[in-house]
């Protein structure tokens, strides 16, 4: 961790608490947490609910997991080149081509419009020229029912 980081995610915590949520947050069970930084079990489960301690576990996991995704983003250029590899090879089954055509076209969503689709509103929001708030509102509640029911706006209205 970075000092910077550090301080502002151990701020009211002990330097143990800190290696605590570290440790956990890496995999390392309560348990073997406890004897590796020498203090009871039950410290660990006390710790555990101290919403600092929560909150610092909960930023380290954050940060643990935008690593991983850097890294999945790193590898996809690569795993890019492999598939074409793969479905431009000759020698390549036409069933394990198949595979993966459908994989990609899974990936990119394009039967899935959720997948694809950036917010909650359309065009229907769009066509309202001029919204106050409460008509925004409504709005938005009526696009959340219509979502909750999986029925189109339309069909709502009549």
């Amino acid at each position: 961790m970075k000092n910077s980081q550090n301080a502002k995610k151990s701020k009211g915590l002990s330097p143990s608490q800190v290696k605590a949520a570290t440790l956990l947050v890496s995999g390392m069970s309560a348990t073997d947490v406890a004897k590796e930084i020498e203090v009871h079990p039950s410290t660990i489960s006390v710790w555990k609910t101290d919403p600092q301690f929560e909150s610092t576990m909960n930023v380290l996991l954050r940060e643990q997991r935008d690593a991983c995704k850097e890294k999945l983003r790193a590898l996809g250029q690569d795993a890019l080149t492999v598939i074409e590899d793969v479905m431009k090879n000759n020698k390549t089954h036409p069933k394990e081509k198949l595979a993966a055509a459908f994989k990609i076209v899974d990936m990119l969503g394009v039967e899935d419009e959720s997948k694809t689709r950036i917010g909650k509103l359309d065009i229907d929001y769009a066509n309202f020229d001029v919204l106050d708030n409460t008509d925004h509102e409504k709005l938005l509640e009526l696009k959340d029912l219509e979502a909750y029911l999986g029925n189109d706006f339309e069909e709502v209205e009549q």
